[in-house]
């Protein structure tokens, strides 16, 4: 006898255990089935916004003193580590991880990068975004608000090249 299993999108297995059950571990088990069912359906690149934050957070020890590089650099504090979050928070999901690099003014530059030469850098401040790239033969650069929304010029290059 053969079988034929269709994928449905909706099937949740969590949905199949019965949590009836009164006492406090059964309360404790339908709790923890909960958040699992609420956190299976977040993006996998929920992981990248974890790592970018972990990098910052490094980064921000490393460099929080004036003149980190020796030659007078600004110290990385809670302004920059908010402007960075703020900017990272509206990436779009698809986006690769970039690296992540302190600069001298006291803020942090988000770099992507790929093999053939394309290069484009964030730099994220509380107000604004600065951002430069070698697009092919290609250069752009420009600015933006650092606001609740990343800049659309700033996304779509994001995807269109490193997407």
């Amino acid at each position: 006898m053969t079988s034929v299993l269709s994928r449905n999108e909706d099937y949740n297995p969590f949905s199949q255990i019965l949590t009836h059950g009164v006492s406090e571990d059964s309360k404790t088990v339908a709790s923890n089935l909960k958040k699992i069912e609420c956190r299976q359906s977040e993006p996998v690149s929920l992981a990248h916004y974890a790592v970018l934050l972990q990098n910052i957070e490094e980064i921000r020890a490393s460099c929080s003193d004036s003149n980190w590089n020796g030659y007078d650099a600004q110290p990385l504090g809670r302004e920059a580590v908010h402007a960075a979050k703020r900017f990272i928070k509206n990436l779009p999901y698809s986006a690769p991880i970039p690296m992540v690099e302190p600069e001298p003014i006291g803020y942090f530059a988000f770099i992507w990068e790929r093999d053939n030469g394309i290069i484009f850098s964030v730099t994220a401040t509380m107000d604004r975004l600065y951002y430069a790239g070698l697009l092919g033969d290609k250069k752009i650069n420009g600015q933006s608000s650092n606001g609740t929304q990343s800049d659309e010029t700033i996304v779509s290059i994001i995807k269109k090249y490193f997407c």
